[in-house]
């Protein structure tokens, strides 16, 4: 139709490409890098594609294709004993994530992360960092350098949502604690001690809760 929005398109690949025709890959919660034994980058390159979301039409939406998950690289900000929380406001323009506290900063990868095929294309671990690089400049200020540590994946196949998704999970540790929040009028933000995120209202859930219970609770308390 003249005049309608162009889709947004992201990375996916075929469930059954990712996790084996009969599931035998799959796992729910948060699986260390070298416990998972799937070479991410050869399924990517030889089956995945770029497929159109929040689409008029829910045929064509990936938001609602089990059969096909979306890459989803995110991060998680580590500064000595805490990590950056933050709860999207009703400003934030992401309905289903108001009031939602999270840990990890993530986004979907568009065909721009991974550079002009013309020219030299990026392996998909290139194309995460620079997807993730852009997604934390976008939510926060942090005028220190960092680099990125990926450790992990997560996954839930409980919701929805959960059953289109699947996580890549990175983390920065901090040298500096001053971080905060861009858009102040869409998020807040502030770094946190595992005391204070096990008291959150509302407390974590999802991928969020898996990471920190499965993961960052014991690598903050070592």
């Amino acid at each position: 139709m003249a005049g309608e929005k162009e889709a947004e398109r992201c990375l996916v690949v075929p469930r059954k490409e990712l996790f084996g025709h009969d599931d035998q890959y799959a796992f729910t919660g948060f699986k260390r890098k070298e416990a998972w034994d799937v070479d991410l980058e050869e399924v990517l390159g030889r089956h995945s594609f770029y497929a159109p979301r929040k689409t008029s039409n829910k045929e064509d939406d990936v938001e609602y294709q089990e059969d096909l998950k979306q890459i989803i690289p995110g991060v998680v900000f580590l500064y000595q004993d805490k990590i950056f929380t933050y709860t999207r406001l009703s400003g934030s323009g992401e309905a289903r994530l108001v009031g939602r506290n999270d840990l990890m900063i993530a986004g979907h990868i568009n065909p721009a992360d991974q550079g002009n095929p013309a020219n030299q294309k990026r392996t998909y671990e290139e194309t995460f960092w620079k997807a993730l690089h852009r997604e934390f400049n976008e939510e926060v200020d942090f005028a220190d350098s960092y680099s990125l540590v990926h450790v992990g994946y997560v996954n839930c196949d409980v919701t929805p949502v959960d059953k289109v998704h699947f996580g890549l999970f990175y983390i920065i540790d901090g040298r500096s604690p001053d971080i905060s929040v861009r858009e102040t009028d869409a998020l807040q933000g502030s770094l946190k001690s595992c005391e204070e995120i096990e008291r959150l209202d509302p407390p974590l859930r999802e991928w969020q809760k898996y990471l920190y219970d499965e993961f960052l609770k014991g690598y903050l308390k070592k």
